[in-house]
Parts: C-alpha cells; sequence; structure tokens
C-alpha cells in the first residue's frame, strides 16, 4: 500500500482517505474529559473549555481536530515540495505525519495542539521564503506575527521561538534590523493583547506568562508507551539514514530548509516533557518535523520488499498501541 503514496498516481488521494479513516476512525467517538482539555498555559485551551458541551459535541469536535491533522499533513507535503526539500512528488510527508500522531494516540483528540499545527506550519513556511526573496521584510515580520500569535494561542509553542532565529540566520546574513524585526513581530499579538484587555479592564498580563512544572516521576510509562517510543525512534532514523543520502544531491536551500527544520524538532523535544501533561500536544506539534524526516524511510523502489514490510510492521504496532489506549491501558 506504502507504494501508491510514492508515485504519481490517480489512486494517492483515495489511499490517503481510506488510511485515514483506518488509523483515526476510532478516535471520532472519544468522550472529552468532564474537567475539558489539559491546560499548558494559553487561549486555546481557556476558550475550548468555554465554549462548548463536552458531552454532546465531543463526535463534532474530534471531527474538526481530524480535519486539521489531515489538512496540516497536505500543507507540509506541499511546503516541502515548494523548498525543494523532497525530490518527488509524493504524499509520503502526509502519509507519515498520520502514522505518527496514531503512534501517540492521545495526540488524535488534543484539539488545541492541532489547531496550533497549521500556524507552525505556516511560520516554517515563510521562514523559508526568505532564502531567495526579493521582499524579506515582509515574511519576517509574518514569521514573528504567526510565532507570537501560536504563543499566546499555546504556551508550549515558546519552545519554537528561539529557532525562528537559528532559521532567520540559516537565510539571511546577520542584519541586526531584521533580527529586531522579527523580534517586535512576536511582541505585537501581545501588544494588541494587552491593549484590548487594558481598555476592558480585564488586565492580567502574567496570565500570558508560561508556568511550567516538571515532575520527573510522571515520565514513567507503560508497555505501551515505551513500544510506541521505541517504533518512532527506530523509525526516525531509518529516515534519517535515507535522508543523509539523499542531501548530497540537494542544493543549498533545499539543505538549509532541512536544517532549519530539524533544528525546530531539536528544540521542541523539550516541550514533551514540560510542562507535565502536556506530551500528547507537542508530539501533535512534533509530527511535523518528525514526519517530514521519517518520511525517507519509504522513499525509493515502491517494490523494496522491506519497506513494505516495515510499513505494515509500523501499521500492526499503531493498532497495538491504539487498541491499549481505547481500553484505558496506556
Amino acid at each position: 500500500m506504502i507504494g501508491f503514496f510514492k508515485e504519481r498516481s490517480s489512486f494517492q488521494v483515495p489511499a490517503l482517505l481510506f488510511l485515514t479513516l483506518a488509523l483515526k476512525s476510532g478516535y471520532l467517538s472519544h468522550q472529552l474529559p468532564a474537567q475539558g482539555y489539559y491546560n499548558p498555559g494559553g487561549l486555546l485551551a481557556t476558550w475550548l473549555n468555554m465554549g462548548f458541551d463536552r458531552a454532546g459535541q465531543s463526535t463534532w469536535v474530534n471531527i474538526i481536530g481530524l480535519l486539521l491533522l489531515v489538512g496540516s499533513g497536505i500543507y507540509a507535503n506541499f511546503i516541502l515540495i515548494s523548498r525543494r526539500m523532497n525530490a518527488q512528488r509524493h504524499l509520503l510527508v502526509a502519509t507519515s505525519m498520520l502514522m505518527f500522531t496514531s503512534l501517540f494516540p492521545g495526540s488524535n483528540v488534543m484539539l488545541p495542539a492541532l489547531i496550533v499545527l497549521p500556524l507552525f506550519i505556516a511560520l516554517f513556511s515563510n521562514i523559508t521564503q526568505l532564502y531567495q526573496s526579493d521582499h524579506p521584510r515582509t515574511h519576517i515580520i509574518n514569521a514573528g506575527i504567526l510565532a507570537g500569535a501560536g504563543y499566546l494561542l499555546y504556551h508550549p509553542f515558546v519552545f519554537i521561538l528561539p529557532a525562528c532565529f537559528v532559521g532567520l540566520a540559516f537565510m539571511r546574513p546577520f542584519r541586526l534590523a531584521e533580527w529586531a524585526l522579527l523580534l517586535m513581530g512576536m511582541i505585537t499579538p501581545a501588544y494588541f493583547l494587552l491593549s484590548i484587555e487594558f481598555l476592558s479592564n480585564h488586565w492580567q498580563p502574567e496570565a500570558h506568562l508560561p508556568h511550567f512544572i516538571f515532575v520527573p516521576a510522571a515520565l514513567k510509562g507503560n508497555a505501551y508507551w515505551w513500544m510506541a517510543t521505541a517504533t518512532a525512534s527506530v523509525w526516525i532514523i531509518a529516515g534519517f539514514a535515507a535522508w543523509q543520502a539523499q542531501t548530497r544531491r540537494m542544493v543549498i536551500q533545499g539543505r538549509k530548509n532541512w536544517y532549519t527544520l530539524l533544528l525546530m524538532g531539536l528544540f521542541m523535544v523539550p516541550g514533551i516533557f514540560i510542562p507535565n501533561g502536556n506530551a500528547y500536544g507537542m508530539l501533535a506539534l512534533l509530527s511535523f518535523p518528525a514526519g517530514s524526516l521519517a518520511a525517507y524511510a519509504f522513499v525509493g523502489d515502491s517494490r523494496n520488499v522491506g519497506k513494505m514490510l516495515f510499513f505494515w510492521l509500523i501499521i500492526i504496532l499503531i493498532a497495538i498501541v491504539g487498541w491499549g489506549w481505547r481500553t484505558g491501558a496506556l
């Protein structure tokens, strides 16, 4: 089946839809907890927990989350191809993002993180457009505003903010004015939000500061968690090995774009553990860099038996982990 996503074919989109239904249909009936979404800080979780009846609208909310995830996967696939990061036109990135989130089932129902995921992809898109842009200031401002808005909506997004400056350093020669412009763009959403709060007599600036808690004892997982972690690790390592072989033939622009994306992913890793309880939310965001790299594990000859067996092995492990999550064992 993985061959449908590797070559130009009229079966690509139907195969992706079929895979989505096979992997995600079990999450549509998931009942949200009575207390609402876990709130790691930010406006989104607060608004969502106040804005709907969790008992009566869970299915519709889960459908929205699924549509956001599928749309983000297709959007990410388009961005990587347009930025010369993939040598061929395929749907492996979207497929890998769907499979990666299925390995960590809770990420499929973390609507606050899924809403921010397209913002993250758009942020990466604006940063990588700086390489050959005739109007870099527009993209710098857009990247800054997206980064600042992402943080206000979802505080763990703060781990991505330093990576924006690293990406700017990759794409452009150092100019203090451009770095200051990026910083001002990040501050702009907070400026408008605090102004509205001040004028409406709801001045609470401390509510928009991160208050993260780290509890090492809470990192202990069960067999299902370690199975998912081991599978994702082996998959990403296999993708990284294949990616290294491909980078030798990439243009400089493609390599710089990849370095930016991978560094963003590395900066996000601490967010799995900090704040405590937000692992699934950060894994939903990590599905973009992790899925993009893991997709390389399937690149190559569509008739390669080893890659086909590896794909079906991951699908089987996804089914096992998903069953453990639905039965409450995970």
